[in-house]
C-alpha cells in the first residue's frame, strides 16, 4: 500500500515537472513581464529555477550575477563562466562567453552545457513576479532564475 501512494506522488510530481517545462515554452505575454532594469539585476544573484527542455539542468544548483559594468559571471556543477552583456542590444544579449571546467563527476555533458547554449540564444530578460526570464528572439522562454539575496542587502 505504501508503495503505491509513493508511486502515486512520484507520478504526481513527474506530471508537475513537465508542466512547468511546458509553461516555458509559451511566448510570454506583454501583460506578464516587463523589461528588467540594471539596478533589478545587479541587486541579486540569481539560481537557475526552469530551463526549457532540459528539466535535470534545474536541479543543479547553478547562478549567476550581474555586474553594473556590463559582466555577468556564474557558476554551479561542473562550469563556471564569465561573459558580457548589454540590455537593450539586439540578440544575443550575452556576448563572450568564456567556459571554465571544474572537477566534476557527473555525467556528460553536464546539464550546465544546455544553460550555455540557452545564453548563445538569448535576446532579452524579461522581470516577471521576483524572478528573471530569459528569452529567444521570438520571445519563447529559454530559462527562469529566482533572486538569491545578496549578503549585504539582507
Amino acid at each position: 500500500m505504501k508503495g503505491m501512494v509513493a508511486f502515486g506522488f512520484f507520478i504526481l510530481f513527474l506530471g508537475g515537472l513537465a508542466l512547468v517545462n511546458l509553461s516555458n515554452r509559451v511566448p510570454v505575454s506583454k501583460e506578464s513581464a516587463r523589461a528588467v532594469t540594471l539596478p533589478e539585476l545587479v541587486r541579486e544573484r540569481w539560481r537557475l529555477a526552469a530551463l526549457i527542455d532540459e528539466p535535470a539542468a534545474a536541479s543543479t544548483a547553478f547562478e549567476m550575477q550581474f555586474t553594473r559594468g556590463g559582466a555577468v559571471s556564474g557558476n554551479g556543477g561542473c562550469l563556471s563562466f564569465n561573459a558580457s552583456f548589454e540590455l537593450g542590444r539586439s540578440a544575443p544579449l550575452f556576448r563572450d562567453i568564456e567556459l571554465f571546467e571544474r572537477a566534476c563527476t557527473e555525467i556528460n555533458p553536464p546539464p550546465e552545457i544546455a544553460l550555455m547554449k540557452v545564453l548563445r540564444k538569448t535576446a532579452r530578460i524579461t522581470y516577471d513576479d521576483r524572478n528573471i526570464v530569459l528569452l529567444a528572439a521570438d520571445q519563447t522562454r529559454l530559462a527562469r532564475f529566482g533572486p538569491v539575496p545578496l549578503y549585504n542587502n539582507q
